[in-house]
């Protein structure tokens, strides 16, 4: 029913700049942009910032997606990405998993489906958290724990997405915005926003 236009094209600056906007406003604070697959389309200069704690990106992204799209999912699960740096794995990933499970059920994504279940094979999934529980309530904010050597930051986000889009790579990209749940996080995100000269 309706076009696919490339993020990228002429037709869909507006949105590209609407998303700019945004990502530059959240600032000192980390956002990204995603497809329904969670593949990365955009990241603000907090989020830049945020993966440099974990050593060269590039290389990191190599070694988690090889030549492919650089996929958020894919870097939270593995044990080259986020995974050791989640001090509260085992209460985030259930729910994170669901909300996953959810998402690709009710948009009925094959390719969202396929990569669930790829990443189902890792050894480091629990096999009770690949069980999608429709009956259980899922929390309002999803808590998230990174712990960075000495440094801990204590995240949750919002997740936003075009409530009227009439193309379908608008209607299916989200922009994750993170938000500090203490003080502590705050001035550390303020912090690294000095040290960057922003």
């Amino acid at each position: 029913m309706y076009l696919q236009r490339d993020l990228n094209a002429a037709e869909m600056a507006p949105v590209r700049a609407a998303l700019e906007l945004m990502l530059q406003h959240h600032d000192p604070y980390p956002a990204i942009v995603a497809d329904r697959d969670w593949n990365l389309l955009m990241v603000n200069p907090a989020m830049q910032r945020v993966f440099g704690l974990m050593g060269d990106m590039d290389q990191i992204w190599k070694r988690i997606c090889g030549d492919g799209p650089r996929n958020i999912l894919r870097l939270t699960m593995h044990s080259a990405g986020l995974r050791p740096l989640i001090a509260n794995w085992d209460e985030v990933m259930p729910t994170f998993i669901q909300r996953v499970q959810r998402e690709a059920e009710a948009s009925g994504s094959i390719s969202t489906q396929t990569l669930l279940a790829d990443l189902r094979n890792d050894p480091g999934i629990e096999h009770d958290w690949q069980k999608t529980d429709w009956e259980s309530a899922v929390p309002p904010v999803l808590p998230l724990s990174l712990a960075m050597g000495s440094m801990r930051m204590n995240l949750f986000s919002m997740i936003s997405t075009f409530g009227t889009a009439l193309d379908v790579t608008a209607d299916e990209i989200r922009l994750e915005s993170f938000f500090p749940a203490d003080q502590a996080t705050t001035e550390i995100l303020q912090s690294l926003a000095k040290q960057a000269g922003n």
